[in-house]
């Protein structure tokens, strides 16, 4: 029997209710044909056939020539991938290549153009193959997975706030407040190297790709996204009911989405999988502290990216610890509570916990250099009231993140001078 794929697909951008101009852009290209569609398609391939290039790029910030940039990244992607010397590199490859080709092109055209110069673009892009989903990220435009019954967000943020909540150094409520959570840490064209974030993904029978710009992840949470989509009737009115919802809440930038869903023979059906977390693999992450402008990791579970909860002890007196932030003063309220005679069990576990608790403040420090080096910049910029006003919201965030830290650091001295006291 012959396997076929077939990707219903649907993609809509919209200005919103503040904005002057539409600096998103989106693209939905067969890779087979080299057909772009910008209406919603029904697409089937044998298996072994089946390429498409799905994208969402948001031009940065407000910068110069924006739109140029985001239409620049999506459009040169799928002219390097349509290039027929680059089949013989594995699909991440070829999309690594793709997006750096794209930011090359942005950049080089930003340095030859000082009209143009500064423009930059954020990319999302998903390269289906076969029955596999790649997506690439740089920046902080959005992919999700809609599968069994629940969505899981499979990129991270590239943005100051997103990898100070990324480590744990704040909260989901604390990041949606944040002064600075509009700060992303690189995008297409802004500099002349990029750190391209790939996570693979296979797809099975019923599942749903969803792509979006800041737009739309800003004004909705993700369990509210899901239930859109599954409410609406096809997948163009979901696009349309995701961003009437959006501008609904104020609209204040531009909303893109892509939504994809597979179906068809060539793909394992939902209950022969494995759970949702184990089918998703990172196979390069976005390190703002790494060196190397191009940077390779292991294959690790998605589950695995984000810091990991320290253990918990198994007796009555189980230690139910908030991963991050809270480690040094959860640990501390804990010990500090009267309880049974602590045994040697508990005491490594502690000793465990103290340590986890340092290593987070060791990346709490190195995010606040980042930080600090963003405002520092902010003193070389032409700055208007707005500026001005963003700029002191800036320094009182960080002042506020120091605070933070040093009251960790307290915690965890505190903690360790009760673990030497405690008898074995």
């Amino acid at each position: 029997m012959e396997k076929l794929v077939t990707t219903l697909v649907a993609g809509l951008s919209d200005i919103g209710k503040v904005r002057k101009s539409n600096e998103d852009n989106f693209l939905i290209a067969d890779l087979g044909n080299g057909r772009v569609y910008l209406i919603p398609q029904k697409i089937t391939h044998k298996l072994e056939q089946n390429r498409l290039l799905l994208a969402v790029s948001d031009g940065v910030g407000g910068a110069n020539f924006g739109e140029v940039a985001s239409s620049m990244a999506v459009h040169s992607m799928r002219v390097e991938l349509l290039k027929k010397n680059r089949l013989s590199l594995t699909p991440v490859e070829q999309l690594i290549r793709a997006v750096e080709r794209a930011n090359e092109i942005i950049w080089t055209e930003a340095q030859n153009n000082p009209a143009r110069k500064g423009m930059a673009a954020t990319i999302t892009a998903a390269l289906i193959d076969h029955d596999m989903a790649y997506v690439a990220e740089v920046g902080d435009s959005r992919g999700y997975l809609i599968h069994g019954g629940r969505i899981k967000q499979i990129t991270t943020d590239q943005s100051l706030v997103g990898i100070l909540q990324q480590r744990g150094l704040i909260s989901n409520e604390q990041a949606k407040k944040a002064p600075a959570r509009n700060i992303i840490l690189q995008s297409l064209g802004y500099q002349a190297n990029v750190k391209v974030a790939v996570t693979s993904i296979e797809l099975t029978v019923g599942d749903y790709l969803l792509l979006c710009s800041d737009g739309l992840s800003n004004k909705l949470r993700d369990e509210e996204m899901h239930a859109i989509i599954m409410a609406s009737e096809n997948l163009e009115q979901a696009c349309k009911d995701l961003i009437s919802e959006a501008n609904r809440r104020g609209g204040e930038d531009n909303i893109t989405v892509v939504l994809a869903r597979f179906e068809g023979s060539g793909l394992r059906p939902t209950s022969h999988t494995a759970s949702l977390t184990t089918r998703i693999e990172v196979l390069s992450s976005y390190n703002p502290d790494a060196k190397s402008a191009k940077e390779t990791d292991k294959k690790t579970k998605l589950a695995e990216s984000t810091p990991v909860t320290p253990p918990a002890t198994s007796d009555a007196g189980t230690l139910e610890m908030e991963s991050g932030r809270h480690i040094a003063e959860a640990v501390f309220a804990k010990i500090a509570q009267p309880a049974k005679s602590p045994t040697r069990y508990n005491r490594v576990q502690l000793t465990e916990q103290a340590k986890s608790a340092l290593n987070q403040i060791v990346l709490a420090n190195a995010s606040l250099r980042k930080l600090q080096e963003i405002v520092e910049s902010f003193a070389y910029w032409e700055q208007d009231e707005s500026q001005q006003a963003e700029l002191k919201k800036l320094s009182l965030f960080l002042l506020e993140m120091c605070s933070d830290i040093e009251n960790k650091k307290q915690s965890v001295e505190e903690m360790n001078r009760f673990l030497k006291n405690l008898k074995t």
